[in-house]
């Protein structure tokens, strides 16, 4: 007797995905990114939205990992609303739903059904929400190949199903949700090279300029000077190359401009207390290729000491000059004695 009835609940069962497939074919796409606010509207007008009677109206939710649809907010028909059980999640005064910072755990399927004051069923809507995450900077990489041919390579390192559109001298190519393209040109220089990444919530462009291959970098190295206030500068020269962009590491560890070390960041240029030694490289990169100096011990004499042996030389020089100054004046006093005898 239990297998006939286990097949009835595998057929209720399959009926019900059926439907909870059907419902979400005809629902409406809705995309947000991560962090961001949405409002998923309730779009049916409701006559009775205060007093002792309104129209009750429910909001429900299936995520990937939920069977069923889980009932979230609603206003009962003696005009009682319940909000959402989380904290960034809330009804509007005409009982749209608000997500306040989304998180991907928030995609999936939403669904309003609204009722007449008797409490019979008004309309149904169903909505699907794609949480998606922005897009990043596209990273433009350059070779140039021994053909006389340029490989261009531009990357996008995060963002959900990111489309790039790579254009070389107005020559465009495509790729779609890869995050990564691979053209190879025969175009001669100079090259304008523009990479843009987008999807439905976000878009990010790069664009670089270079003139020829001999825009590459080359032979980098570390100078440095120090200065009486107990600072100390330091620069990361490059032999050759072009629209190069610096990064430093100090002690093992690297340094940002917008963080609070007491090192100051300027592109090339570093500066800090120059009492320590410090171990100190950089690297240098561009479109074609990344450089790095070998790490270097930097130190600056302590400037009070610096300052105490230019002193004592000065006392010296002058302790010197006196004595000269007094026998060249003793001698010229006998030789004037000596002639006027």
């Amino acid at each position: 007797m239990r297998a006939p009835f286990t097949m009835r609940s595998q057929t209720a069962l399959l009926l019900l995905c059926v439907l909870l497939q059907a419902s979400s074919a005809n629902s409406k796409d809705l995309y947000v990114a991560v962090e961001e606010k949405i409002v998923i509207p309730l779009e049916t007008r409701l006559d009775h939205t205060s007093g002792p009677h309104c129209n009750r109206f429910v909001w429900r939710h299936k995520s990937s990992a939920d069977r069923f649809l889980q009932h979230i907010a609603e206003v009962t028909d003696i005009c009682q609303k319940t909000d959402c059980r989380k904290s960034e999640c809330s009804l509007s005064n005409n009982g749209s739903l608000i997500l306040h910072r989304v998180t991907h755990q928030d995609s999936g399927l939403y669904n309003i059904i609204t009722y007449h004051p008797n409490n019979n069923k008004n309309t149904e809507e169903d909505f699907y929400l794609h949480v998606l995450d922005v897009v990043s900077d596209p990273v433009v990489k350059l070779q140039c190949l021994s053909n006389d041919s340029l490989l261009v390579t531009c990357a996008v390192e995060k963002g959900t199903k990111p489309q790039i559109l790579l254009t070389i001298n107005r020559e465009e190519f495509r790729e779609s949700e890869m995050g990564l393209i691979n053209v190879t040109t025969s175009l001669p220089p100079p090259w304008n090279i523009s990479c843009s990444a987008n999807n439905k919530v976000s878009q990010k462009m790069t664009n670089v300029f270079p003139k020829s291959c001999q825009d590459a970098l080359l032979d980098p190295s570390l100078d440095f000077s120090c200065h009486v206030n107990g600072s100390v500068t330091i620069s990361c020269v490059v032999k050759s190359g072009a629209d190069a962009l610096y990064s430093w590491t100090v002690d093992g560890q690297p340094l940002q401009s917008d963080t609070n070390s007491s090192w100051q960041v300027n592109k090339n240029h570093i500066t800090g207390d120059a009492n320590s030694p410090w171990n100190v490289s950089c690297m240098a990169q561009n479109v074609f290729n990344q450089v790095w100096t070998p790490q270097q011990v930097i130190h600056c004499q302590d400037p009070e000491k610096t300052l105490g042996v230019a002193e004592h030389c000065v006392k010296v020089v002058l302790f010197v000059m006196y004595n000269a100054l007094l026998v060249c004046t003793i001698y010229w006093i006998r030789n004037t004695a000596v002639a006027n005898q």
